[in-house]
């Protein structure tokens, strides 16, 4: 599994950041968070080359820049600090799409974070995910896809993911 030595790496395709070939699973999040609070989302989508409708149908593919643009625009209307982890919060693993109902469906942690690993860009993540062994545990290593100022968010919102994905694999193991 290429990478560095001693590191499983998944992401073995490359586009570039203006590339349209990202589901548009952190826009119809976004714009499901905006909903909730009631807040004007529409004028962060004026720039694109897609309908709103388009977007929360899953009928699109988006480019990183689109992504970027978009969640520039709204930070202008949405305060919240940790915005990544506010959009998991409010739409849990369905932020992940069908990956997200795969990876709950697991029969264990192991089997949902292989998914998850391999299969995490189609699903509409910006970021990479890396595994490095070492010793008797193992690394996770996050990193941006594309330089970007909002970065942060996109980190948030991949690591609040896997949370919700150890509390769900958690509560199934609880569950009689």
């Amino acid at each position: 599994m290429g990478g560095q030595k001693g590191q499983m790496q998944y992401d073995s395709m490359q586009f570039e950041r203006n590339d349209a070939v990202i589901p548009c699973t952190l826009l119809t999040s976004l714009i499901q968070y905006a909903q909730h609070k009631h807040i004007a989302y529409a004028p962060w989508f004026c720039n694109l080359n897609y309908t709103i409708e388009a977007i929360t149908q899953g009928q699109a593919l988006v480019s990183f820049d689109d992504i970027e643009q978009v969640f520039l625009h709204a930070q202008t209307d949405i305060t919240e600090h940790a915005l990544g982890i506010e959009l998991v919060k409010s739409s849990g693993l369905g932020s992940m799409g069908l990956l997200g109902f795969v990876m709950q469906a697991s029969q264990n942690t192991a089997q949902a974070f292989d998914a998850g690993l391999r299969f995490h860009r189609i699903s509409g993540s910006v970021m990479n995910i890396s595994v490095v062994p070492h010793q008797e545990q193992v690394i996770l290593r996050i990193s941006p896809r594309y330089p970007s100022h909002i970065n942060i968010v996109f980190f948030e919102e991949i690591s609040a993911s896997i949370v919700n994905c150890l509390k769900a694999q958690k509560n199934k193991k609880n569950q009689p």
